[in-house]
Parts: structure tokens; C-alpha cells; sequence
């Protein structure tokens, strides 16, 4: 063979194999997606926008029982205050 069939030769190796990995890049990609997205079943999105859902929802549940403290504190506080006079 001469040099030029060698290099064609070579450069549709080249492309069949990238044309191939290329193929396997997209197949990964669509499990992925198919993992984040879901399936029929609920992908990892949205259990992570639930599981938010409930921690925002904890979190303002323990800021309003902290507020509540905060203020029978205060409250205590004043009460002795008053006592104490």
C-alpha cells in the first residue's frame, strides 16, 4: 500500500472508533438523565426538591418554636424584673 491509502486507512479507523466512543458518550448520558429526570419513577430532581420542601418547612417550624422561647424568656426575664422591684 502506498502512503496516502495508509492514511485513509488510518483516518477511517480513527473516525469509526470515534464515531463509537462517540456512541457509548451518548448512551451514559441518557442513563444519567434518565437517573436525575426519572423513569416512570421519580428521579433524584425531584426527591431532592421534596427532601427541601421539608427541611424549609423544618427549619421555619424550629425558627417560630426559637422566637416563641425567645420570647417567654423575655417575658420571665421582665416578670422578675418586676418582682424584684
Amino acid at each position: 500500500m502506498n502512503e496516502e491509502t495508509e492514511n485513509a486507512v488510518e483516518q477511517a479507523v480513527s473516525l469509526a472508533t470515534l464515531n463509537v466512543r462517540l456512541g457509548q458518550i451518548e448512551e451514559t448520558l441518557k442513563k444519567i438523565d434518565k437517573a436525575l429526570n426519572g423513569n416512570g419513577h421519580d428521579g433524584v430532581i425531584t426527591r431532592v426538591a421534596r427532601l427541601e420542601e421539608r427541611l424549609n418547612g423544618t427549619w421555619k417550624t424550629l425558627l417560630i418554636i426559637g422566637w416563641l422561647a425567645d420570647f417567654l424568656i423575655a417575658a420571665g426575664a421582665l416578670i422578675a424584673v418586676i418582682i424584684r422591684k
